[in-house]
């Protein structure tokens, strides 16, 4: 009996470490693709109030250009 509760233990360590390692692949793929990925274009839609424009597309640009570092 007490054989079988040592090989349960020992399996059920081999199975969170292989989850473990699991979890660890799937965050550094993630992480590597998130980094390769670029921005092709900005599409901007301004829908609500008409004729009445608190914010126009450049606005928005200029946001956007700042937050990400570069010169709008």
């Amino acid at each position: 009996m007490a054989k079988k509760h040592i090989i349960q233990k020992m399996l059920l360590a081999v199975f969170w470490c292989l989850v473990g390692a699991g979890t660890v692949v799937l965050l550094v793929a993630a992480i590597q693709k998130k980094g390769t990925q670029l921005c092709r274009g900005i599409d901007i839609n301004i829908r609500g109030v008409n004729n009445n424009f608190f914010v126009d597309n450049n606005d928005i640009l200029e946001t956007i250009s700042v937050i990400a570092g570069a010169q709008p």
